[in-house]
């Protein structure tokens, strides 16, 4: 097949992202949510539909201040799913945080962020609740489903703070299933405590019926 010929990387993951339920709930301030769409079959799509200004509104008719998102699409322009422009409409911060994804014969892979990606994360974070007025605001994180690279990196800051365990619980709580990905799970594990735990104390949770 010609690079003339290839699918976009949406028409490669459209099935899969609307099965995907659109939002989590709060997990300590961050709210992980699937990336917005509006290519045009997902805008057609009333059922499926799902734009900046959808999460946006409905984070208000929930009493939640959003003022910053933080994407992590990968950087291929194929990714590019929507207009961030969008956010300004709602006068929320945008930071864009490029993680690499990749679909094959063998399904939907997201790679383990670089430590430069999770650094980048933890600093964006870190100066937008270090502003008083924002310590009661929420963040807004994105991939293309809102689970694993999201919630990857969402981890990694809750572990500056809390046992790795503990933040999986918080996570999977507000997004289930949580981080499902085998390799981002034993990153996470690697990076806590420099080997995977035994199954008696934690295993991880099984794929959706979507992935």
């Amino acid at each position: 097949m010609s690079s003339a010929q290839t699918p976009s990387l949406w028409e490669q993951v459209a099935h899969m992202w609307e099965q995907v339920g659109r939002m989590g709930q709060p997990a300590a301030g961050f709210i992980a949510f699937k990336s917005p769409s509006t290519q045009p079959a997902a805008a057609a799509d009333d059922e499926h539909s799902f734009t900046p200004s959808m999460f946006a509104q409905r984070q208000i008719e929930l009493g939640r201040s959003i003022r910053l998102c933080i994407d992590l699409t990968s950087e291929s322009a194929a990714s590019r799913l929507y207009d961030a422009c969008e956010w300004d409409d709602w006068d929320i911060e945008y930071v864009r945080i490029p993680c690499e994804v990749s679909v094959s014969k063998e399904g939907f892979h997201e790679a383990v962020p670089s430590e430069e990606a999770v650094d980048a994360f933890v600093r964006a974070v870190s100066s937008f609740w270090r502003i008083e007025k924002n310590r009661s605001r929420y963040i807004g994180v994105h991939c293309i489903t809102g689970h694993n690279l999201s919630g990857y990196c969402i981890v990694r800051y809750l572990m500056r703070v809390q046992k790795l365990e503990q933040a999986l619980t918080t996570f999977a709580a507000a997004r289930s299933p949580g981080i499902y990905s085998p390799d981002l799970l034993e990153s996470l594990w690697r990076v806590a405590e420099g080997a995977l735990p035994l199954p008696q104390r934690w295993r991880p949770p099984a794929p959706p019926s979507w992935h």
